[in-house]
């Protein structure tokens, strides 16, 4: 949820029009929640997402369910330390394994291993700029104060690498 919310706030940063659409179903206490965010140009019609130009999963499940809903040629950005890539992926898909998981332990905490599959889904799709990213990251995790420099550093990791 919390890509999300950083990367729906960045895209406001831009000026884009934006939607933010949560769901934690069943899934609300460990599982898997997943939330789909709209970034566009033009105003937007309805917040749901039936054909995705990109996905971050940063589990198997999330692979199965919704990788079959990204578009041809769309981009999907797999923690492939818990993930395997989709079987069947759409025709021209960018699939992007990343070991985040690994990647996080190595900078020293695991939490950060969606930071750095969000780097890599900004560097892929250029869909805002890394510097709106890592903005909204710090205002998203303000709480967290002594995360921040660590969740920046996974944000360049994975847009470097």
């Amino acid at each position: 949820m919390v890509l999300g919310r950083i990367l729906a706030q960045a895209g406001m940063r831009e000026g884009m029009h934006v939607t933010f659409l949560p769901s934690y179903g069943s899934e609300m206490r460990g599982g898997t929640a997943n939330v789909q965010v709209i970034l566009s140009d033009a105003p937007i019609s309805s917040p749901l997402i039936v054909t995705a130009d990109a996905l971050i999963a940063m589990n198997e499940p999330s692979v199965v369910k919704f990788a079959g809903r990204v578009r041809p040629g769309g981009i999907i950005v797999i923690n492939e330390s818990l993930g395997a890539a989709p079987a069947h992926p759409p025709e021209n898909a960018r699939v992007c394994m990343v070991p985040c998981t690994q990647m996080a332990i190595d900078l020293g905490n695991e939490r950060v291993c969606s930071m750095i599959a969000l780097g890599r889904l900004v560097r892929e799709s250029a869909v805002v700029p890394l510097d709106s990213i890592v903005a909204q990251m710090k205002v998203q995790t303000a709480k967290y104060a002594a995360m921040q420099e660590l969740n920046e550093r996974a944000l360049r990791l994975g847009y470097g690498g």
